[in-house]
């Protein structure tokens, strides 16, 4: 658990992902006004003072200045996490995300009876906007630096492991969370929901990785262990570069290097990663690593594993 953790929740809320639950909750929670809202320009939930500096003097510093001043919360909407990532930790994010192929058809519902859609199922999957949304909102952000990635078919597990994690005792409100396909008249034929998958691919890569950052940390919080953020890719001259840490602490994280699951190198994660301290990270971004691979290593043959707590950080393409 983290002590005393008091930092703002940044809320990225994808739609049909229970976001609305979780926003509801922050708000019952903290306050209506202690919530800062932004849900696009047009939309009367934005807050004014939101408008005013977003949208209209496009002046995010004075911004940030005005949400500290009114000692807000939390920030939520429907904006995608590189929008106020240079003003907030990366740590301090929160967002849901939900099986593509339901979230897609839940939208779709959603969009005829709110918004008057007249279209068919697929003539909505396969709109632009309406592909790969939950990968589109989380890109050009490392995923694996995010503060909490919950899930909607877990949403009660996921708020609990959330506040134990961080020291908050955010309410779980009924998400009411329906199988998609309950929801079609008539059913969905299976080349529909083919198509549907296939068009979504990069948000089904997302989500299966997601689900294992979220077992990661839901075993080493029953371990009473530590969760290390972190990740690393084969870079050139058969070189494997990374970054690491942990939060609340100064130290850096000790790396195992392993080829073929033989242990080859132990280093500490403690080069400067300018990505990471744009973003915030702890130790002001002293948290990247790097190691010389033997010729001809393949990028499948080696694992990199955090020594104290035998977690494996992901490979990145």
């Amino acid at each position: 658990m983290l002590k005393n953790n008091q930092t703002p929740i940044i809320f990225t809320h994808i739609p049909k992902t229970a976001g609305t639950s979780f926003r509801v909750a922050l708000e019952g929670h903290y306050g209506f006004n202690s919530v800062c809202r932004d849900y696009g320009p047009q939309a009367p939930e934005t807050t004014s003072f939101v408008y005013q500096y977003i949208y209209d003097e496009k002046d995010f510093f004075s911004f940030l200045h005005r949400f500290k001043k009114n000692k807000s919360k939390s920030l939520a909407g429907h904006f995608p996490v590189v929008k106020y990532a240079r003003l907030f930790p990366s740590t301090d994010i929160v967002t849901f995300i939900r099986n593509p192929y339901e979230r897609v058809i839940s939208e779709y519902k959603h969009f005829v009876r709110h918004s008057g859609f007249d279209g068919t199922l697929m003539e909505f999957a396969e709109q632009g906007r309406n592909v790969n949304t939950q990968s589109r909102l989380l890109a050009q952000v490392p995923l694996n630096s995010l503060g909490f990635i919950g899930l909607t078919e877990r949403y009660s597990e996921s708020v609990n492991l959330y506040n134990a994690i961080y020291d908050r005792s955010i309410p779980i409100f009924n998400s009411n969370i329906s199988p998609a396909e309950q929801i079609i008249e008539g059913g969905i034929s299976q080349s529909d929901k083919d198509r549907i998958i296939s068009l979504n691919e990069n948000d089904f890569i997302l989500y299966s990785h997601v689900l294992n950052i979220f077992e990661m940390r839901s075993k080493l919080h029953s371990q009473k262990q530590v969760y290390t953020f972190g990740q690393f890719h084969l870079a050139e001259n058969n070189h494997i570069m990374g970054w690491a840490f942990q939060m609340q602490l100064d130290a850096p994280v000790e790396i195992e290097i392993y080829i073929d699951d033989m242990l080859v190198g132990e280093l500490l994660a403690n080069e400067y990663n300018i990505t990471l301290d744009s973003l915030k990270s702890p130790r002001n971004g002293y948290v990247g690593f790097r190691f010389k691979l033997p010729s001809k290593t393949l990028s499948s043959q080696v694992s990199c594993k955090v020594k104290e707590t035998d977690q494996l950080l992901p490979f990145i393409n």
